[in-house]
């Protein structure tokens, strides 16, 4: 699947036209922008002190792998060109994830022709946990330099900047704790807090 986005996109179609899997791979994109796991991307991971609930994906590691004539491959590829106002060239982030242990195979960043980072590429620390993407973790590791790091975390800030809204009445009425949110959730949870803040 290859799509074009805008700032707002509004998604229709019907039934099993696609939306719910490319929803899907988007929020992936979301949960790396997060620094989270790949168990965590796609079972969930509850609230904690320091994080909001992450819903994972639906069906979970469990059913994430492609079908094809009757097998499976349980290895994921997410290629995303981004052009962001920050830079003159387009931003190019590559993954592959494998389900069966859950880990990351590859990863890259590059800045146009310009690659910025590549999984285990030489002169990089080899204590990377390939069950977490490396992106939003090496931009504070010391093998990178101010240039690299700052890439790195636009990128990952336009990654987890993205908002999927599919709101039920229900959830977007009922009360939601006075704490200071940062976003609503997905059905319309926080709604009335989130108001509460911009306010």
């Amino acid at each position: 699947m290859s799509l074009d986005l805008d700032g707002i996109n509004l998604f229709i179609g019907t039934n099993a036209s696609g939306r719910s899997n490319f929803f899907d791979a988007s929020r992936v994109l979301q949960g790396i922008g997060y620094g989270l796991s790949i168990d965590e991307i796609f079972n969930g991971k509850p609230k904690s002190a320091t994080s909001q609930v992450w819903e994972g994906i639906l069906g979970g590691l469990q059913n994430a792998a492609f079908w094809a004539g009757g097998a499976s491959s349980g290895v994921i590829a997410i290629l995303v060109r981004c052009k962001d106002p920050s830079f003159e060239e387009e931003l190019h982030y590559r993954i592959r994830i494998d389900t069966e242990p859950p880990c990351v195979l590859s990863e890259a960043l590059s800045l146009g022709d310009t690659l910025i980072y590549r999984l285990f590429q030489p002169g990089v620390s080899n204590a990377l946990d390939t069950s977490r993407p490396t992106l939003p973790r090496l931009a504070k590791s010391r093998d990178c330099t101010k240039d690299q790091a700052h890439l790195m975390e636009n990128w990952s800030r336009l990654l987890s900047d993205s908002q999927f809204l599919n709101p039920s009445t229900s959830i977007l009425r009922s009360y939601s704790s006075p704490n200071m949110v940062g976003r609503i959730g997905e059905r319309g949870e926080n709604f009335a807090a989130l108001i509460k803040s911009i306010l």
